[in-house]
């Protein structure tokens, strides 16, 4: 299975973000990635990874 990373994203408003990796995710299916893991600079567990659920604790 290949997996992909999506590295240095950062977006001003949550538009311009759902529409960046809408195409992006388009892009790498369409090279034959299954998985992506992102965004990511350098590893997952610093404050730029993307937090999709959170009990509002920093």
């Amino acid at each position: 299975m290949r997996t992909a990373a999506i590295g240095r994203f950062h977006c001003g408003d949550s538009a311009a973000g759902e529409g960046l990796l809408t195409r992006v995710l388009a892009d790498l299916d369409s090279a034959g990635f299954q998985f992506v893991v992102g965004p990511m600079d350098g590893d997952t567990w610093h404050s730029y990874r993307l937090v999709v659920e959170s009990d509002g604790s920093p």
